[in-house]
This record gives C-alpha cells, structure tokens and sequence, in this order.
C-alpha cells in the first residue's frame, strides 16, 4: 500500500518575529506536515505566543519548545540533550524541507549537517530576521564586538560541537542554505550566496494564515483586539525617550500634536515598557501582542516610530500605509535610515514634520 503522509517540514524559531514568519509559510505550503521547533528558551519556558499555538496549532502539527542553559558550561550540556532529542526525531521523522529564522542556530546546524551526513540533506531556507538580513553589522553591535564574534563565536563552536559548525559574514549565508527569502529583496547590498526569493506580504494578511493569526490575537489579548484607528504611534522604550529627548514630558510634548491630528490615534508600547506615558493622548494597543502578528491585521493610514525594525514590517505588510521613522541622535543609525528609505518608508527629522503632521 503506497503511504500518504505528507514529507516532513521543520521550522526552528527563538524570538516572537520568526514564530509570525513560519506560520504563514506553513499555511502557504500545505503539501508539507509542519512541525515547530522553538529553540534557545531559558529553562524551555514557553513564550505567550507559542502557548496560544500550541492551543490553535494552525498549520502544525508539532510544537516543540527547547532549553537553552546558563553559563557556558549549562549551555553545552543542555545543547549536548537538544542535539540527542533531535536526532532521535530524525529517526522517526526525516525532514526534507527546514526553514530557520536564524541560520547560526546551533540546532538548525546540527540537524542540516546530521542529514547531509546519513545521506538524506534537506531543503533549507533563512526566513528573514529583520535589520540582520540586510546588514553585515546590526547598528547596536560595536565594529570590535562584530569582528570578535565572526571570529571566535565559530571557532569556539567548531571546536566543542563539530567542525560541521559554520558562520559568514552575512546572515542568511551559511553553508546549509540553500534559499533565502525576504521581505524586501531588493535592498540587499550584495547578492552572493544563496538565492532570494521575496516573502510575500499575502501569505500573511489574506486567507487561512489571516484568520489564524487573529484568533491567535484574540487569544493574547483576552478578547478580539480593536486594531483599528487613524494613527498608529510606536515609540521606544521609555528608557529611550529619557536618554533621546531628556524626560517622558519632552517626549509627550513633542508627540501631542501629532497626536491632534488624527481621529484616532493608537499607540503600540514596547512590550517591556511598565509606563503608559503618553496617558489619554493615544489608545494604548494590547502590549502582548507581537508587533509583525498585530500588523497582519491593523487598519492605520499612518504608522510613526523612530529605529524600530518594526518599521520595515509594517511597510512590508501593509505597503499602502504611510510609514514615517523620525531621526534619533543615537550612534550607528545612518545604515538604518538608508535601510528604511530604499523600503518606501520616508525618514523624517522630528514629529513635527509637514509630511506627517498632514493627515
């Protein structure tokens, strides 16, 4: 009898933002049976999104969530059990199609390599990771910290996990790649190394993915999220604003017109922040909602903020949308604001700007 199970798809995420990526491509490649891998979580806590899909699964199957240790030597040992655990799931399910948010995940490695190695390689694809995917040094890293990484983190690797270990200069570059899909192809500097495919922004914001990336909302916030308004502001963290504009107050200040401007205006905290500074001026959006997973869905015609990464996700999902990042005088962000410009969102020089206070 000829078997009918579909082949075996494996996505290894660690942050909110990759999770948001592999459900829309599982729910775009229905010929795969998906299984999700959430990787690096300290002492395998399950993060708030992954609980609400391992209860609304969606496109997957499968839900694994996998430790991480603490310190150096917690690191190796826990990752030394992980590499165990996977290899007794390649023994009982081959994968022959991965998709990886980070292509210098250890775990993603060890099982590309694992498979080449018993005569069975998979397909393997980077699913963007944001700034990191268009810069060969993210604007927070010094230009030592980012030599001493390429250098020493393979080398380290190498020497304790295998010599399958592999790092470039560019994420997304690795040995074990063989596509890399994007959001915004076109703003990659240099094209050598595996080939680009763009990441539709439909497979997002169209279809089963939509629906389940609301009720997925629907279950974080408690009940169905208003996402709807004129003016979306997402500000930084307010240990930002104090050290960007010297107080919550000047910050508050300078927004407020703005804020007048529209019918409604919305406001998206960081999901670390303790503070709603800007009081009554914005209706605060639900903090436990992932930014890329509220995108999908929200309804504003102008979405304002400052370096967020956040920026590029929302000109991508929702491209006719005026997306505005306001000039910050933190070290670095010049690569950024070029990053930003050549994706269709206009840099401007501070909240009061003719471009954006005209509604």
């Amino acid at each position: 009898m000829t078997s009918t199970r579909k082949p075996a798809a494996w996505h290894f995420c660690s942050t909110p933002r990759n999770v948001f990526l592999s459900i829309g491509a599982a729910w775009s490649q229905p010929d795969y049976e998906h299984s999700l891998k959430v990787i690096d979580q300290p002492d395998a806590k399950v993060p708030a999104l992954v609980a609400a899909l391992k209860a609304n699964p969606g496109p997957f199957s499968a839900i694994d969530v996998l430790p991480k240790g603490r310190g150096t030597l917690g690191k190796y040992r826990i990752r030394k059990q992980v590499f165990r655990t996977l290899a007794q799931d390649i023994e009982a399910t081959t994968p022959e199609l991965i998709l990886t948010g980070n292509d210098r995940r250890i775990e993603f490695q060890f099982v590309a390599s694992r498979l080449a190695a018993i005569g069975k390689p998979a397909q393997c694809i980077y699913l963007e990771d944001g700034v990191n995917s268009y810069q060969h040094i993210h604007p927070s890293h010094s230009a030592m910290r980012a030599r001493g990484d390429s250098l020493l983190e393979p080398l380290f690797k190498k020497l304790n996990y295998g010599t399958w270990y592999d790092r470039q200069g560019a994420v997304g570059c690795c040995r074990w790649i063989d596509q890399r899909w994007l959001t915004f192809p076109e703003l990659l500097r240099d094209r050598d190394g595996p080939e680009v495919r763009p990441l539709l922004s439909t497979a997002y914001t169209e279809g089963d993915a939509s629906a389940h990336f609301l009720a997925l909302m629907t279950a974080l916030a408690g009940s169905q999220p208003d996402l709807s308004g004129d003016l979306l502001l997402v500000p930084p963290h307010s240990n930002d604003v104090k050290q960007q504009y010297g107080s919550v107050t000047a910050f508050t200040d300078a927004v407020t017109p703005l804020l007048r401007t529209a019918d409604r205006a919305r406001v998206k905290y960081h999901p670390n922040e303790t503070e709603a500074f800007l009081g009554g001026l914005a209706e605060e959006l639900p903090r436990s909602l992932p930014l890329e997973l509220m995108m999908s869905a929200i309804n504003c015609s102008r979405i304002v903020g400052d370096t967020s990464a956040a920026l590029l996700s929302a000109k991508w999902l929702k491209p006719d949308a005026a997306v505005f990042s306001v000039r910050n005088t933190k070290p670095n962000s010049a690569p950024l604001y070029t990053l930003f410009a050549g994706a269709g969102i206009k840099v401007i020089d501070g909240f009061d700007s003719d471009d954006l206070i005209e509604p």
